[in-house]
């Protein structure tokens, strides 16, 4: 049979060119499945028999269905993914197997170690859809020895049993696979035996972690503290994603907690990503403004956020110079 794989979320054909998109995990163990059994299988195959769509994003669910009205009523057709339904999994017969790397130009290894998070953050979905913190695949079940690297897409590894963290991180430190981690690390749970083991590693590109409300200052501080003692190059090394647009009181003072968290992590010399809420259900209230967007594109630019003080910048750009 021809099985064609629609991932609708990410711009495949430029994954050479954007190292910021991430293959469609589901996509290439559905690949693996399928090639296991001699089918021809491929992104976006002409005149197929069956066609998996992926859609990860509600936002994206509009352009799944458009996809899925386009094939052909005699040919099979399989939408699933978050962004239609946030209960779709994959068959546990699937779920287990070791991706299919050649199905995007891969550079690097991927899966989670673990699944689910014991917090219940109003803007993540991750405890509806996967539960309570649980473990998942070790990652020599899904490394490929091609690659030097290996991505874990786990939400908050950090709190899976210790011994499956010791494993985890001993696994990359003895193997000496480069470790790549997208997610933000949950701050509050580091300590310093977590801060030397991430130490420890070798890491392709920066350390992440999250600074998702403003309420959680003291401990984000002492965790940034805490990287710094372990011999973290702050500036080089670590990277805080600040969840910006959100508010769960949405209180006059959403964008002024936004710049001041921005503001906090540049006098400490740490980089700050700003990621703009994004709401679930299209009933959810967004905060937007051009003002958030000049956040945005100040902390994504290194060069200028390291030189200019974002009231500076804010000014200019309102000025329009």
């Amino acid at each position: 049979m021809r099985i064609s794989l629609i991932d609708v979320d990410n711009k495949y054909r430029d994954l050479k060119k954007n190292a910021k998109t991430i293959p469609n995990l589901a996509l290439m163990k559905i690949s693996a499945h399928h090639k296991a059994k001699g089918d021809i299988v491929g992104l976006n195959l002409i005149d197929p028999d069956v066609t998996y769509i992926s859609c990860i994003f509600t936002w994206n669910q509009d352009k799944a269905l458009k996809e899925a009205s386009k094939v052909h009523p005699s040919k099979v057709v399989v939408c699933g993914g978050s962004g239609i339904d946030i209960n779709c999994r994959l068959p546990e017969n699937i779920e287990c197997l070791k991706p299919d790397y050649d199905l995007y130009p891969s550079e690097y290894s991927q899966g989670f170690t673990s699944r689910g998070c014991g917090r219940k953050c109003d803007f993540c979905i991750v405890p509806e859809k996967e539960g309570r913190i649980h473990t998942a695949q070790h990652p020599k079940e899904f490394h490929d020895d091609r690659f030097d690297t290996c991505m874990i897409m786990d939400n908050n590894l950090f709190m899976a049993p210790q011994e499956w963290q010791d494993s985890v991180f001993n696994w990359f430190i003895e193997n000496k696979i480069k470790m790549l981690s997208p997610q933000g690390w949950d701050i509050r749970l580091l300590n310093e035996k977590r801060a030397k083991a991430l130490r420890e590693i070798a890491h392709a590109g920066m350390v992440h972690f999250a600074w998702d409300n403003i309420k959680d200052e003291s401990a984000v501080l002492k965790g940034i503290n805490l990287l710094a003692e372990t011999g973290f190059d702050l500036r080089r090394e670590i990277s805080v994603y600040v969840l910006s647009g959100y508010n769960p009181d949405f209180g006059k003072d959403t964008f002024e907690q936004d710049v001041y968290r921005c503001n906090k992590l540049r006098s400490l010399g740490v980089q700050a990503y700003v990621m703009r809420y994004q709401p679930r259900t299209k009933t959810r209230t967004v905060i937007r403004g051009r003002r958030l967007n000049a956040l945005a594109r100040w902390a994504a630019s290194p060069e200028i956020y390291w030189k200019t003080p974002f009231e500076k910048y804010d000014r200019k750009e309102r000025s329009g110079d």
